[in-house]
């Protein structure tokens, strides 16, 4: 018998006796929560309702990114995957006398919704589910009129 018959045997009775792992099952894509989110506060919203785990809030923007940041910094495009929803947020360069506002779209371009111009740090979300959003700021003229306009790339 040489050195290396017993490992061949003990690796082959190893493989044999292994459990098989359970087959891979896809993640559930996220429905969001639509159109119950539209006009929310991303930072109070409760996504699970009386159900949260631990009874611990969830809201969509524990878990949000920013895809983009408009070309002068004014504004943030900021998504949450698990809601599906937009909203905007002040950037760093965000003037005085300026308001910022989330859009979403139709795939044709058709405006579905703009939430109501603020000048709050973040702006209430939106319905992102199959839609395009951005996010957009202006400065104010004397008149209330939007002087210079600022807007994300559409997400």
């Amino acid at each position: 018998m040489t050195k290396s018959g017993p490992v061949v045997g003990l690796l082959v009775t190893a493989a044999l006796t292994l459990p098989t792992a359970a087959p891979a099952v896809a993640a559930p894509v996220p429905t969001g929560c639509g159109e119950a989110c539209d006009q929310q506060d991303p930072q109070t919203y409760n996504t699970c309702g009386a159900g949260c785990p631990d009874n611990v809030p969830q809201h969509c923007a524990d878990e949000a990114v920013t895809p983009h940041v408009s070309a002068r910094g004014w504004v943030e495009l900021r998504y949450s995957a698990t809601c599906r929803t937009v909203w905007s947020r002040v950037g760093a360069a965000f003037p005085a006398h300026a308001e910022h506002w989330t859009e979403t779209r139709y795939s044709n371009g058709r405006l579905r919704l703009a939430t109501t111009p603020t000048t709050q740090t973040w702006s209430p979300m939106l319905s992102d589910a199959d839609l395009a959003g951005r996010a957009c700021a202006a400065t104010l003229g004397p008149s209330g009129r939007h002087l210079i306009m600022d807007c994300t790339p559409w997400f």
